[in-house]
């Protein structure tokens, strides 16, 4: 596949602390969301799920544990640092490299029924926003679903001291690296007009009991769009946004 490690400008970094980091992560996630796969996504027992930017692969080997082994569960990163030994995976997950910033290779065209994004937020450089959807949306068979988890890191509200302080010096952190997540607060427009349909779009603070060191309320946002069959499909749905009562 496609690849070059050398890109590899994370900002976050890919040492053991990280990977804790990314675990936890997933942990609050889940206790936030109360799921891992969306639940208006059918499942099946032949199932094929993808996850770009997978990191540590945790969002695929929590799910293996609500589905059949019959399901496949493949996760790609651009970077192979933060995989699990191979030891660990089980005979349905499969780990491999792939810049998702490029498009896939033509063998993983159309192959996936679920594609799972998550926390690009501090990565993504807001004109590449639209070669991430691309290459998602290409990994998608039509009438796939995309699960999109992200935090808008423009909506918070920080109400210590040290909490602000931090804030500014993660602010700091991003600016050197170039980086600038506004993108997250036009996501909704910019999936749309990739011709995905907005099944649903929630937008919500994480509890106080899971809200981060530092005060912070962290705005979380999740989107599941679906691939339409056809251009049909498409006219009749897009544009069609469903914002759900939490």
């Amino acid at each position: 596949m496609d690849h070059c490690q050398g890109d590899d400008d994370y900002v976050l970094g890919r040492d053991i602390s990280d990977s804790v980091r990314l675990d936890a992560q997933h942990l609050l996630w889940k206790l936030h969301n109360r799921y891992t796969l969306h639940p208006a996504i059918s499942k099946s027992d032949h199932m094929k799920i993808a996850e770009v930017g997978t990191g540590t692969g945790i969002w695929l080997f929590d799910l293996a544990q609500d589905l059949p082994n019959t399901v496949c569960l493949h996760g790609y990163d651009i970077s192979p640092r933060q995989f699990p030994s191979k030891k660990l995976w089980t005979s349905n997950i499969k780990l491999s490299l792939m810049d998702s910033l490029r498009d896939p290779p033509e063998a993983l065209h159309g192959k996936y029924d679920v594609v799972h994004l998550r926390m690009w937020a501090s990565n993504l450089r807001t004109r590449d926003v639209k070669l991430l959807i691309r290459s998602a949306s290409k990994l998608l068979k039509a009438g796939g679903y995309l699960q999109w988890e992200e935090a808008n890191l423009l909506n918070q509200d920080v109400r210590s001291l040290a909490g602000k302080d931090f804030e500014a010096q993660v602010n700091k952190l991003f600016v050197s690296a170039g980086l600038d997540y506004s993108w997250v607060t036009h996501l909704s427009s910019s999936l749309s007009s990739s011709g995905m349909n907005i099944v649903e779009h929630k937008e919500r603070p994480f509890a106080p009991g899971l809200i981060q060191i530092g005060d912070s309320d962290r705005y979380q946002e999740d989107w599941l769009l679906h691939r339409p069959h056809s251009a049909a499909d498409l006219r009749e749905g897009a544009g069609q946004t469903y914002h759900l009562a939490d």
